[in-house]
């Protein structure tokens, strides 16, 4: 308790879950302002959704006015279906359950007037109460789904492309934008027909989908607007009945599943770096050393370089594996290899299913996922000009792995 109340007195991004497991273990609020002097009134918010939780975990049975209480609470299908003991999968069964009982949220309009006249703006927030404030609407409607927090992988130019399909979209339809990060444009009260300033996750998007489908018709969502968030979302929500407008599901999965992808390369008579994919530590390793050291290491299933690392030996990558499944709780790993540079008279293979040997010279460079932690290999296709060292580019939840180029001695240096 101790270490876990010291812990707490210094911001971090893991101080909210240090704070839980602070309140699991018997601290007091007192304890925990003193230690973090977050304001009481917002600490005893948190004590009473961790007792809310605490009840519908110990709860003979899941009756409708607690299951209610703990919508209230803030509490996600997904976090109670945990506490129930069904783990992620009984998200769908808990969904059922709340339908069942007839429990959906409603939407209220966010008053930006602060009630000093009446406010118009279509700029909606969800809670659980008795009455909606969505309107009725002629046109037919298409769902954008933003990017969400910036971060690696969903930075502000995925708000950009979604601002733009707003605008053109807005001649012919309805838009309504679905986004919970205010300091971008798409999400402006002006921007869109409607505005959802909900979080991106399945269960949020669902709602969204279903109300609207009672207000009027609505064509479909996009998803591949939005970066990495968004197009995670995107084969539940099509199996959930949801038309996904634009790329499909199959054609995402396509694209960052990392042995349809190396097919797809081989019909094309494409070249791609040497790559490999295991199900444990023991066949990462012998995919490393068949590649050789130093390798590149780097989840698929994200955008960007988000979790990417140059591991020399073993016990690097032991590290890094234990850290990307612990972070990603998956458990596939991919690798590949960064070409050398080589003279243009060099040959290239076509890349198989198993290993393939790249020459960077190439015209048709493809680059692909490569360390990676997630239950489904993933990659993305990239054209640099040739000779390229670049890494490569992976769309989703999983960790590539390609060869580093050797490092010069002050790079070396410069890194020591």
């Amino acid at each position: 308790m101790a270490e876990l109340l010291e812990a707490i007195h210094t911001p971090t991004e893991h101080r909210y879950l240090q704070l839980m497991r602070a309140i699991w273990g018997g601290a007091t609020l007192e304890q925990v302002f003193a230690a973090t002097k977050i304001d009481p009134w917002f600490l005893k918010q948190i004590f009473l959704i961790n007792e809310t939780a605490m009840t519908v975990r110990e709860a003979e049975t899941l009756t409708p006015r607690l299951l209610k209480k703990a919508k209230l609470a803030g509490l996600s299908d997904v976090q109670v279906a945990h506490l129930r003991g069904l783990g992620d999968e009984g998200e769908n069964t808990i969904r059922e359950l709340r339908w069942t009982y007839g429990l959906r949220p409603v939407y209220k309009t966010v008053d930006t007037c602060a009630a000093e006249f009446d406010a118009a703006t279509p700029y909606y927030y969800s809670c659980y109460a008795d009455e909606t404030e969505l309107r009725p609407r002629e046109r037919e409607a298409v769902i954008i789904l933003g990017s969400g927090p910036n971060r690696i992988g969903q930075g502000i130019e995925f708000d950009y492309t979604c601002v733009h399909a707003v605008q053109e979209l807005g001649k012919d339809y309805d838009t309504i934008m679905v986004n919970c990060n205010p300091e971008t444009v798409s999400t402006d009260y002006d921007m869109s027909d409607r505005l959802y300033f909900e979080p991106l996750t399945f269960e949020d998007v669902l709602e969204i989908y279903e109300a609207e489908k009672k207000m009027g018709p609505v064509k479909g969502v996009i998803v591949q607007l939005g970066g990495q968030t968004p197009l995670s979302l995107a084969a539940r929500l099509k199996a959930a009945g949801v038309p996904i407008l634009g790329t499909t599901p199959e054609s995402i999965d396509l694209a960052e599943n990392r042995e349809l992808f190396g097919e797809v390369l081989k019909k094309a008579e494409m070249n791609a770096p040497r790559y490999g994919t295991a199900l444990s530590l023991e066949e990462a390793k012998e995919a490393a050393h068949r590649i050789g050291y130093p390798v590149l290491v780097r989840p698929s299933y994200v955008l960007g370089g988000r979790g990417m690392e140059i591991v020399y030996d073993d016990k690097q990558l032991n590290k890094y594996v234990d850290r990307a499944l612990a972070e990603a709780k998956a458990d596939t790993v991919v690798s590949g290899r960064l070409p050398s540079r080589c003279s243009s008279t060099s040959s290239c293979k076509t890349p198989s299913k198993s290993m393939s040997t790249h020459c960077s010279t190439a015209r048709n460079y493809t680059s692909a996922a490569l360390w990676s932690t997630s239950r489904r290999p993933v990659s993305t296709p990239v054209t640099p000009p040739a000779p390229c060292l670049r890494p490569p580019c992976p769309t989703t939840r999983f960790v590539a792995c390609v060869k580093a180029p050797t490092p010069s001695p002050r790079a070396a240096m410069c890194r020591a």
